[in-house]
């Protein structure tokens, strides 16, 4: 059985240590734009990793208009204690970033996140986790070998989860899946081809570290 799979790429981008910095990505335009820190913002990003010392933050920037915007690398910067930390950072898209520190007993209370010479406010709350009872795989259209899906994903509360990057879309079968768009919090469209040939597929999904398995269970018959 062969399995297909298309995600939400990141791009190794920088190292506080390491050469000249740029930033790289294949699905989203680079937009620099000036920094809002009213509007931009740090969360935590819990990872199952099984490593402590590693701590993951995810970066979003906006602009006085609220629209997301990137930054020249070498105007982001962590400091614990004020003195400056060496960070890997990843674009995720337009405005995004995941940032990780590898250091043990890391003094939250006393990170200041700067960009642009300006601090982002820390909102160190977890993402939220989706859940299978609550979240779905809906088909909308299906012709001609080729479905229109909808991905609904949602915490225990029945809440819209919102997702760090992109979630994942996992196959079991023969077929081919599109990058997941957001239509808006909670909610996710994606495309999938298929052959001609008498299958079953599954679909899992991944998203905020956990792994929704075997969420869609689809059976094609050939007339």
């Amino acid at each position: 059985m062969k399995a297909t799979l298309l995600l939400s790429i990141f791009f190794l981008i920088s190292c506080a240590s390491g050469p000249e910095r740029k930033i790289a990505s294949v699905e989203t335009p680079i937009i620099f734009g000036e920094v809002d820190t009213k509007h931009s913002h740090v969360r935590l990003f819990p990872t199952s990793t099984g490593q402590p010392e590693l701590h993951h933050f995810f970066l979003e920037l906006r602009n006085a208009k609220k629209d997301l915007v990137d930054v020249a690398l070498e105007d982001m910067n962590l400091r614990e204690f004020n003195k400056k930390k060496n960070t890997l950072i990843r674009r995720i898209s337009l405005g995004r970033y995941e940032i990780e520190v590898n250091k043990d007993h890391l003094e939250f209370n006393t990170l200041k996140f700067l960009v642009q010479r300006k601090t982002i406010k820390h909102k160190f709350v977890p993402f939220r986790k989706p859940i299978r009872t609550h979240s779905a795989i809906v088909f909308v259209i299906n012709e001609h070998h080729r479905i229109k899906a909808r991905l609904i994903l949602k915490d225990k509360l029945d809440s819209e989860v919102e997702v760090e990057g992109k979630p994942e879309v996992i196959f079991e079968g023969l077929a081919e899946v599109s990058v997941p768009k957001m239509v808006k919090t909670g909610l996710w469209e994606f495309d999938i081809a298929y052959p001609e040939v008498n299958q079953i597929i599954y679909l899992s999904v991944r998203a905020n570290g956990v792994l929704l398995d075997r969420l869609y269970r689809f059976q094609h018959v050939e007339k």
